[in-house]
């Protein structure tokens, strides 16, 4: 019988990188001390390797060969998800709130709440394991609230906006936007409440206070892909940055 294959040294730092995002985007951007960050991982390496110990040098390798990959590969999916933001348009809708009705109350009366949420300034619907949750104008909460018993009324946040972005339909097709989106959100200090995909809109729910601050990063990235893609063909999506952003 053939002797089960180990695992290489460079199969083993791949997985442990792979586990730590932060690493991931150091290492991409080139920003990692190889001989720091050998020693950090070396016992975690020979281990996953099945040996007692491991070379620095070998691992070191493989942490060079690994980013020259990371940042290929992070360019090719950077240019895609920058297309894909040129062609995209904001709206914003303010004085939203979110409901979250127990499951088995929606579907009793879904005839009478999606006829009371037709009629809504903003309207969106989505199902849980245990619960629907509904995105509506906050003048129109009353309509579906007079619909469900108190005790069925899990949950309502107040207060909220929702910053749609409408997208080509690559998006579908385009990893990575979402997770830009929500790490622009994030080094900004902007808490998202919901985040919803509705074919090729994308609606975050944040707080109205945040909604403006929001609204000018998004734009302002989507003004600047549009720049690149009239400029040039190998224009790249920007870093982002707190409080703003810039092309790579």
């Amino acid at each position: 019988m053939p002797k089960e294959q180990k695992t290489t040294i460079a199969e083993a730092v791949r997985f442990v990188i792979s586990k730590n995002q932060s690493l991931i985007e150091c290492l991409s951007e080139g920003l990692v001390n190889y001989t720091w960050l050998a020693e950090r991982i070396a016992d975690e390496v020979a281990k996953i390797a099945g040996r007692k110990r491991v070379n620095l040098d070998a691992i070191k390798a493989a942490l060079i060969r690994y980013e020259d990959d990371l940042r290929k590969e992070k360019t090719s999916l950077m240019k895609s998800v920058g297309k894909v933001l040129a062609k995209s348009t904001l709206e914003l809708q303010n004085d939203i709130s979110v409901l979250t009705i127990k499951k088995f109350t929606v579907e009793k009366k879904l005839n009478d709440i999606l006829e009371a949420a037709s009629k809504a300034r903003f309207f969106n619907f989505s199902q849980g394991k245990k619960s629907y949750t509904l995105v509506i104008s906050e003048e129109d909460v009353m309509n579906i609230e007079r619909l469900v018993d108190k005790d069925d009324l899990m949950d309502r946040v107040n207060g909220q906006s929702a910053l749609v972005m409408i997208s080509p339909y690559e998006i579908i097709t385009t990893p990575g936007v979402v997770n830009f989106l929500t790490r622009l959100m994030y080094l900004n200090s902007i808490n998202i409440t919901q985040i919803i995909s509705c074919y090729t809109d994308t609606i975050l729910i944040i707080n109205k206070f945040d909604s403006v601050k929001a609204f000018k990063l998004l734009q302002e990235v989507i003004e600047q892909q549009r720049t690149l893609e009239r400029g040039s063909t190998e224009g790249s999506i920007g870093t982002v940055t707190k409080g703003k952003s810039s092309a790579i």
